[in-house]
Formats: C-alpha cells, sequence, structure tokens
C-alpha cells in the first residue's frame, strides 16, 4: 500500500512574492476614504537620459555609488512629500497623521539636500587636479625637451616617461568622472525612470494649483487647519522651488 503524503504549504517563488507586493494596498490606517490609493513608485528606474555615446554613457553610469544613492534617496523624499499632500488634498489622510509623516518627511529631506549639496560642491571642485595635471603635463614636455636637445639618455626618458603619462591619466579621468558626478548631481532625472519623471511632475501640478488658492481657502476645502494649510504651503514653494533646480519641472 503506497502512503499518500499530505500537501504542503504552498511556497511562493520569488516572482509570486514580486507580484504579490505589488498589488499590496497601502496600509488602512493612512488614509481615509478610498483604499486603493497608489503609492509613489520610488525604486531606482534606468536614467531618463544619458550622454551620447556607447562608450560616453557606460562611463555615465560609472560615477561613486555614494552619490547616486544620495541622489536616489532624495528621489525617494521628495516623491513621499508630493504624495502626502496629493493625499492630502484628496482628503484621503487625516490631520494629525499627516502632521506626523510630513514633519518626519521635511527631517529627512533637509538631509538628503544637504547631502547632495555637500557632493555637488565636491564635485565641482577641480582646481586641486587641474593644477596636478598641468604640472604632470609640464614635467611631461620638460622631459620630451630635455630628450630633444640630448640633456638626458634615452634609456633615462623611457624610464620616467611611464609615470608621467600614468599620472596624466589618472589625472584626466579623475577630472571627468567628477563632471559626471556634478550632472548627476545637478538633474534628478537621471536617476528616474520617465514614467517616474511623468508621475512626480503630475503631482507637481497639483501642488501648484493648491499654491494658487489661499491659505484660507485651502484649510476649509481640505478640512485643515490654517496652521497646517499655511505650512503646506511654505513647503509646497520650496519643493517646487528644489525640484526647478533639480531640473525636474
Amino acid at each position: 500500500m503506497v502512503e499518500r503524503r499530505q500537501p504542503g504549504p504552498e511556497v511562493e517563488d520569488d516572482g509570486m512574492k514580486a507580484a504579490s507586493d505589488v498589488r499590496a494596498e497601502p496600509p488602512r490606517d493612512v488614509m481615509e476614504g478610498r483604499g486603493d490609493a497608489e503609492l509613489p513608485e520610488l525604486e531606482m528606474g534606468e536614467p531618463a537620459e544619458a550622454p551620447v555615446g556607447a562608450a560616453e554613457s557606460a562611463a555615465f553610469l560609472e560615477v561613486d555609488p555614494i552619490v547616486k544613492g544620495a541622489m536616489v534617496d532624495l528621489m525617494k523624499s521628495i516623491s513621499l512629500r508630493l504624495w502626502l499632500v496629493d493625499m492630502l488634498l484628496e482628503g484621503r489622510i487625516e490631520e494629525d497623521h499627516f502632521n506626523r509623516l510630513f514633519d518626519a518627511n521635511m527631517a529627512r529631506l533637509k538631509l538628503c539636500m544637504g547631502r547632495r549639496n555637500e557632493l555637488l560642491e565636491q564635485a565641482r571642485d577641480l582646481e586641486p587636479i587641474e593644477r596636478a595635471l598641468n604640472e604632470s603635463k609640464v614635467a611631461l614636455a620638460e622631459l620630451e625637451m630635455k630628450r630633444a636637445i640630448g640633456d638626458i639618455s634615452e634609456g633615462e626618458y623611457r624610464a620616467k616617461l611611464p609615470a608621467l603619462r600614468w599620472d596624466i591619466d589618472k589625472h584626466e579621468d579623475e577630472i571627468a568622472k567628477k563632471k559626471r558626478e556634478a550632472v548627476l548631481l545637478e538633474d534628478l532625472t537621471r536617476v528616474m525612470s520617465l514614467g517616474k519623471i511623468a508621475r512626480m511632475r503630475e503631482m507637481a501640478g497639483s501642488c501648484r494649483e493648491a499654491l494658487r488658492a489661499p491659505a484660507r481657502s485651502l484649510g476649509k476645502s481640505c478640512r485643515i487647519s490654517s496652521e497646517t494649510a499655511a505650512k503646506v504651503k511654505a513647503s509646497l514653494k520650496e519643493t517646487l522651488a528644489c525640484l526647478e533646480d533639480l531640473r525636474c519641472i
């Protein structure tokens, strides 16, 4: 007699788990009203734009992971802020819950912007490397001149040449890397897919409409206090200015 085994619990494979994660709805305690609100897509996508040419595109993607990570964190923080305001404008989140999330987001966004500005300042600081590059080029020119006039032997020339050329290549590569990082830090769309850019611009458009209304009118339409309405308007001005600076709108 063959023993029949009882079926065990179903195990989701990676594909099933990913699909269920995508379908998951946001927590009910976040919202009032509809339960099918769409959370902002915060994953890092393929760059919307890239330098022309395969070699340049590959080089562009080889920026420091710290720089990429800083911009992705900034993108997430801005997306979350716009989403929270969008939820408030549609009456899908309670005011006290909104204020808690919004205040936490303000602190996070401030840190992200500070980190981005610090990295951008470092990326733009090319003077020390350019000075070192110029010194290496002058040293190479001097070596070539001494060889031409017979001031050094061929053996001495061949011994010194590789190190000078290595220094020049190193400095030029470092300058190119810093310039690529500056481009990334100046343009948030470099770490976003076209779909995410469109969604962010759509939410920013809703925020612009909200800014046109007086704080008192905004408070009445959203059923929030005048203090919260004033805070939202001030924050939206700051966020939209940030998006313009980052070339998103």
